[in-house]
Protein backbone atom coordinates (compact mmCIF):
# COMPACT_ATOMS: atom_id res chain seq x y z
CA UNK A 1 0.00 0.00 0.00
CA UNK A 2 2.66 2.50 1.00
CA UNK A 3 4.89 1.99 -2.11
CA UNK A 4 1.93 2.56 -4.47
CA UNK A 5 0.97 5.68 -2.54
CA UNK A 6 4.53 6.97 -2.90
CA UNK A 7 4.50 6.23 -6.62
CA UNK A 8 1.22 8.09 -6.99
CA UNK A 9 2.71 11.07 -5.17
CA UNK A 10 5.79 11.15 -7.44
CA UNK A 11 3.56 10.96 -10.52
CA UNK A 12 1.44 13.84 -9.26
CA UNK A 13 4.58 15.86 -8.59
CA UNK A 14 5.83 15.40 -12.16
CA UNK A 15 2.44 16.38 -13.56
CA UNK A 16 2.31 19.45 -11.35
CA UNK A 17 5.78 20.54 -12.47
CA UNK A 18 4.69 20.14 -16.09
CA UNK A 19 1.57 22.19 -15.39
CA UNK A 20 3.66 24.97 -13.85
CA UNK A 21 6.15 24.98 -16.73
CA UNK A 22 3.38 25.17 -19.32
CA UNK A 23 1.85 28.07 -17.38
CA UNK A 24 5.24 29.83 -17.24
CA UNK A 25 5.65 29.35 -20.97
CA UNK A 26 2.23 30.89 -21.61
CA UNK A 27 2.99 33.85 -19.34
CA UNK A 28 6.34 34.52 -21.04
CA UNK A 29 4.87 34.28 -24.54
CA UNK A 30 1.94 36.61 -23.92
CA UNK A 31 3.44 39.00 -21.38
CA UNK A 32 7.18 39.00 -22.08
CA UNK A 33 9.99 38.49 -19.53
CA UNK A 34 8.69 41.19 -17.18
CA UNK A 35 5.49 39.17 -16.67
CA UNK A 36 7.36 35.99 -15.78
CA UNK A 37 6.98 36.17 -12.00
CA UNK A 38 6.09 33.49 -9.46
CA UNK A 39 2.78 35.30 -8.78
CA UNK A 40 1.97 35.50 -12.50
CA UNK A 41 2.76 31.85 -13.10
CA UNK A 42 0.71 30.79 -10.05
CA UNK A 43 -2.32 32.69 -11.38
CA UNK A 44 -1.92 31.15 -14.84
CA UNK A 45 -1.55 27.65 -13.38
CA UNK A 46 -4.51 28.10 -11.03
CA UNK A 47 -2.31 27.41 -8.01
CA UNK A 48 -1.15 29.19 -4.90
CA UNK A 49 2.20 30.97 -4.90
CA UNK A 50 3.38 28.51 -2.24
CA UNK A 51 2.46 25.61 -4.51
CA UNK A 52 4.70 26.97 -7.27
CA UNK A 53 7.53 27.73 -4.85
CA UNK A 54 7.38 24.16 -3.51
CA UNK A 55 8.44 22.88 -6.96
CA UNK A 56 10.50 25.90 -8.08
CA UNK A 57 11.97 27.83 -5.12
CA UNK A 58 12.96 30.84 -7.25
CA UNK A 59 12.37 32.49 -10.61
CA UNK A 60 15.82 31.29 -11.68
CA UNK A 61 14.95 27.66 -10.95
CA UNK A 62 11.71 28.10 -12.88
CA UNK A 63 13.62 29.52 -15.86
CA UNK A 64 16.06 26.63 -15.70
CA UNK A 65 13.15 24.20 -15.68
CA UNK A 66 11.72 25.88 -18.77
CA UNK A 67 15.05 25.75 -20.55
CA UNK A 68 15.59 22.09 -19.66
CA UNK A 69 12.13 21.22 -20.93
CA UNK A 70 12.74 23.02 -24.20
CA UNK A 71 16.16 21.44 -24.68
CA UNK A 72 14.76 18.00 -23.97
CA UNK A 73 12.00 18.49 -26.55
CA UNK A 74 14.48 19.88 -29.09
CA UNK A 75 16.86 16.96 -28.60
CA UNK A 76 14.05 14.42 -28.90
CA UNK A 77 12.88 16.05 -32.13
CA UNK A 78 16.39 16.01 -33.58
CA UNK A 79 16.95 12.40 -32.54
CA UNK A 80 13.65 11.31 -34.14
CA UNK A 81 14.70 12.86 -37.46
CA UNK A 82 18.12 11.21 -37.12
CA UNK A 83 16.59 7.77 -36.51
CA UNK A 84 14.21 8.10 -39.46
CA UNK A 85 17.01 8.99 -41.89
CA UNK A 86 18.48 5.90 -43.64
CA UNK A 87 21.45 7.80 -45.12
CA UNK A 88 24.71 8.14 -43.23
CA UNK A 89 26.38 11.15 -44.85
CA UNK A 90 25.06 14.39 -43.44
CA UNK A 91 22.58 12.57 -41.21
CA UNK A 92 23.05 14.69 -38.10
CA UNK A 93 23.00 17.93 -40.11
CA UNK A 94 19.73 16.99 -41.79
CA UNK A 95 18.24 16.10 -38.41
CA UNK A 96 19.41 19.39 -36.89
CA UNK A 97 18.05 21.44 -39.80
CA UNK A 98 14.67 19.69 -39.77
CA UNK A 99 14.29 19.91 -35.99
CA UNK A 100 15.08 23.63 -36.05
CA UNK A 101 12.55 24.34 -38.75
CA UNK A 102 10.01 22.30 -36.79
CA UNK A 103 10.63 24.65 -33.86
CA UNK A 104 10.36 27.74 -36.06
CA UNK A 105 6.99 26.56 -37.34
CA UNK A 106 5.50 26.13 -33.89
CA UNK A 107 3.56 29.23 -32.99
CA UNK A 108 4.26 30.37 -29.44
CA UNK A 109 6.87 27.76 -28.58
CA UNK A 110 9.45 28.18 -25.82
CA UNK A 111 11.88 29.89 -28.14
CA UNK A 112 9.73 32.97 -28.16
CA UNK A 113 12.09 35.95 -28.36
CA UNK A 114 11.17 37.44 -24.98
CA UNK A 115 11.83 34.16 -23.16
CA UNK A 116 15.08 33.52 -25.00
CA UNK A 117 16.26 37.06 -24.22
CA UNK A 118 15.61 36.45 -20.52
CA UNK A 119 17.54 33.17 -20.57
CA UNK A 120 20.56 34.63 -22.35
CA UNK A 121 20.75 37.49 -19.85
CA UNK A 122 21.27 35.04 -16.97
CA UNK A 123 24.86 33.69 -16.85
CA UNK A 124 23.97 30.31 -15.30
CA UNK A 125 21.20 29.64 -17.82
CA UNK A 126 23.31 30.85 -20.72
CA UNK A 127 26.08 28.45 -19.64
CA UNK A 128 23.53 25.62 -19.57
CA UNK A 129 22.39 26.53 -23.09
CA UNK A 130 26.00 26.55 -24.30
CA UNK A 131 26.62 23.08 -22.82
CA UNK A 132 23.58 21.75 -24.64
CA UNK A 133 24.76 23.17 -27.93
CA UNK A 134 28.22 21.65 -27.44
CA UNK A 135 26.46 18.28 -27.13
CA UNK A 136 24.72 18.89 -30.46
CA UNK A 137 27.95 20.12 -32.05
CA UNK A 138 29.65 16.90 -30.99
CA UNK A 139 26.99 14.97 -32.95
CA UNK A 140 27.34 17.24 -35.99
CA UNK A 141 31.09 16.68 -36.01
CA UNK A 142 30.54 12.99 -36.69
CA UNK A 143 28.96 13.77 -40.07
CA UNK A 144 32.46 14.45 -41.38
CA UNK A 145 31.39 17.70 -43.03
CA UNK A 146 34.05 20.33 -43.54
CA UNK A 147 33.85 22.55 -40.42
CA UNK A 148 33.51 25.75 -42.47
CA UNK A 149 30.59 24.40 -44.49
CA UNK A 150 29.03 23.07 -41.30
CA UNK A 151 29.35 26.45 -39.60
CA UNK A 152 27.78 28.17 -42.60
CA UNK A 153 24.76 25.86 -42.54
CA UNK A 154 24.32 26.21 -38.78
CA UNK A 155 24.63 30.00 -38.91
CA UNK A 156 22.11 30.33 -41.73
CA UNK A 157 19.43 28.48 -39.73
CA UNK A 158 20.38 30.15 -36.44
CA UNK A 159 19.99 33.51 -38.19
CA UNK A 160 16.24 32.93 -38.42
CA UNK A 161 16.11 32.61 -34.63
CA UNK A 162 18.13 35.81 -34.25
CA UNK A 163 15.54 37.57 -36.43
CA UNK A 164 12.92 36.58 -33.86
CA UNK A 165 15.11 37.68 -30.97
CA UNK A 166 16.32 41.07 -32.24
CA UNK A 167 13.77 42.09 -34.87
CA UNK A 168 10.70 40.09 -33.81
CA UNK A 169 10.50 38.95 -37.43
CA UNK A 170 8.17 35.96 -37.85
CA UNK A 171 8.64 34.16 -41.17
CA UNK A 172 5.49 32.89 -42.88
CA UNK A 173 4.86 29.15 -43.19
CA UNK A 174 5.41 29.06 -46.97
CA UNK A 175 8.68 30.94 -46.63
CA UNK A 176 9.87 28.57 -43.90
CA UNK A 177 9.10 25.59 -46.13
CA UNK A 178 11.11 27.15 -48.94
CA UNK A 179 14.02 28.06 -46.67
CA UNK A 180 14.14 24.54 -45.26
CA UNK A 181 14.15 23.08 -48.78
CA UNK A 182 16.96 25.38 -49.88
CA UNK A 183 19.03 24.64 -46.78
CA UNK A 184 18.71 20.89 -47.30
CA UNK A 185 19.56 21.34 -51.01
CA UNK A 186 22.66 23.27 -50.00
CA UNK A 187 23.70 20.41 -47.73
CA UNK A 188 23.19 17.92 -50.58
CA UNK A 189 25.34 20.03 -52.91
CA UNK A 190 28.12 20.09 -50.34
CA UNK A 191 27.90 16.33 -49.92
CA UNK A 192 27.87 15.69 -53.70
CA UNK A 193 30.95 17.83 -54.17
CA UNK A 194 32.83 15.56 -51.79
CA UNK A 195 33.60 18.34 -49.35
CA UNK A 196 33.99 15.82 -46.57
CA UNK A 197 36.89 15.52 -44.21
CA UNK A 198 38.05 12.29 -42.65
CA UNK A 199 36.42 11.82 -39.25
CA UNK A 200 38.91 10.82 -36.56
CA UNK A 201 38.11 7.53 -34.84
CA UNK A 202 36.13 7.81 -31.63
CA UNK A 203 38.24 7.20 -28.56
CA UNK A 204 37.03 6.10 -25.17
CA UNK A 205 37.56 8.39 -22.22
Amino acid sequence: MFPSMALHTRSDSVQTRQQILQAACSVAIHGGPQALTIDGVAREAGMSKGGVLYHFPSKESLMKGLLKLHQSCAWQGMHLHWKADPRTEGRWHRAWIKANFDGLRRSGDMENASLFATVTSTPELLAFLQRQFRRIQWCLDFDGLDPLWSRMLISSVAGLRYDRLFRFCWVEQDSLDGLERKTLEMLEQILRQGDLTQVPPRTST
